[in-house]
C-alpha cells in the first residue's frame, strides 16, 4: 500500500493527472500473475503497451496475463498463439478481436492515439501473409495506419515498382520476405524510410 499512498501523494501535489493517477493505482493494484512479472509501466515508460508473447505459454497461461492488463486498464494484444490458445481464448474474451491467420488476438477499450502518416507492410509472397497481417495488425494495435502491399517479391520485380510511389509515401516500411529474403535490401534501395525487415 505504500506505493498507493505514494500516488496519492503525487496526485495531492498536482504531479499526476486523475488519469495518470487512476492508471498507477489500477497497475499497482492488478493481480500479479504466478507464472509471469508484468510490466505494467511499460506504456507510460516506451509509448507500447506490454505484449504478450504466445508462443511457449498454456492457453490458460495467456488467459491469466490478458486479464491482468484488462485489470490494470490496459489493452491487450497476444502473438504467436496455437490454434489451441485461439480456440481458448475465443471461448474466454467472447468480444475479442481474434485474427487466426495471423495467429493474434487484440481486445482494446480503451481508445489509442492516432500517428501521423502510415506504416507499410510490403510482402513477397503469398506463404509470407501470416506475418505480413501480424505485422500491420500489431502496428494498428498501436495506432498506425496501415496500408498492405502484396506479392511484391523481387523475382518479379515489375510488381514492387508498380506500388512504388505509394509505397514511398510510407513513414516506415516492415518487409517479409521468407524465401530469398532479398526483398528488403531491394526495398531499403528505393525509399528513405526506414526498412524492418
Amino acid at each position: 500500500m505504500n506505493d498507493i499512498t505514494a500516488i496519492l501523494h503525487q496526485f495531492e501535489e498536482g504531479r499526476l493527472s486523475t488519469e495518470e493517477a487512476a492508471e498507477k493505482i489500477r497497475a499497482a493494484t492488478a493481480p500479479a500473475s504466478s507464472h509471469t512479472d508484468i510490466d505494467y509501466n511499460r506504456l507510460e515508460r516506451t509509448g507500447c503497451p506490454e505484449v504478450i508473447y504466445g508462443a511457449g505459454k498454456t492457453p490458460e497461461q495467456i488467459e491469466e496475463i490478458a486479464r491482468s492488463l484488462l485489470a490494470a486498464g490496459q489493452n491487450v494484444l497476444a502473438t504467436r498463439l496455437s490454434g489451441e490458445a485461439l480456440d481458448y481464448l475465443a471461448r474466454a474474451f467472447p468480444a475479442a478481436d481474434m485474427h487466426p491467420a495471423a495467429r493474434l488476438m487484440r481486445i482494446a477499450p480503451n481508445p489509442v492515439p492516432r500517428t501521423k502518416g502510415f506504416v507499410g507492410i510490403v510482402s513477397a509472397g503469398t506463404s509470407d501473409q501470416s506475418v505480413a497481417e501480424e505485422a500491420a495488425l500489431t502496428a494498428e494495435f498501436l495506432g498506425s495506419r496501415v496500408v498492405r502491399y502484396r506479392d511484391c517479391g523481387v523475382a518479379g520485380l515489375h510488381r514492387l515498382v508498380s506500388h512504388l510511389d505509394s509505397i514511398r509515401q510510407a513513414t516506415a516500411l516492415v518487409a517479409v520476405a521468407g524465401m530469398e529474403g532479398a526483398l528488403p535490401s531491394v526495398l531499403a534501395g528505393l525509399v528513405k524510410a526506414p526498412v524492418i525487415a
